[in-house]
């Protein structure tokens, strides 16, 4: 569920295009995680390989560790959340980026021991209470600002290190650009109401 609110048509053009973005990779996504013979790849090669690694120190993981946290959606028994929560984890202390993790029924991940059994209204908050559904998808993965509680979707299914990575890439500059843009308008009408 967003929290967003829209008073002109230029939002709405703006979060239609942040929408279409995150849509396309949930397609996307889906299908590579529905195909069998895809392997989120070895953690050692990974471990190794530093040119994907993300860096606290990068300007755009700084902004996001201080005020965005990853909200993470998984089942202890589902084949896709155990092979994904290891690279969540590996990205999620490369770029400070906290992870709250919520369980979809019983059984905790060794990767999020902090995490906590899913309650129907998160459910509602995140995936809508379209008949108080109990059935996710899962591995489902968003990133929440928490000063102002906007949501945003970064993946649903399992994804690569490399994948996680470039999603975010792109993703970010996005979230940060409208996140500059909607403070500056609620700037502008405050200065307009005065």
């Amino acid at each position: 569920m967003f929290f967003l609110l829209f008073e002109k048509s230029k939002h709405l053009r703006y979060l239609s295009l942040l929408l279409l973005t995150s849509i396309s990779a949930f397609a996307d996504n889906s299908n590579a995680a529905n195909s069998s013979s895809r392997i989120l790849g070895n953690m050692q090669n990974l471990s190794s390989n530093h040119s994907a690694m993300v860096n606290k120190n990068d300007s755009y993981m700084f902004a996001l560790s201080k005020d965005y946290e990853f909200i993470f959606f998984y089942s202890s028994n589902c084949h896709y959340c155990i092979k994904f929560n290891p690279v969540l984890k590996l990205y999620s202390d490369n770029s400070g980026i906290w992870v709250k993790a919520f369980a979809i029924g019983n059984g905790s991940s060794p990767y999020f021991p902090s995490s906590t059994v899913v309650a129907q209204e998160v459910v509602d908050q995140f995936f809508g209470s379209f008949e108080k559904r109990t059935n996710i998808s899962v591995p489902t993965l968003f990133i929440m600002n928490k000063n102002n509680l906007h949501v945003y979707p970064v993946s649903s299914g399992a994804l690569t290190y490399l994948e996680l990575y470039t999603r975010m890439n792109d993703l970010v500059p996005k979230i940060l650009r409208y996140e500059k843009y909607e403070k500056n308008e609620r700037n502008e009408r405050g200065k307009n109401n005065v």
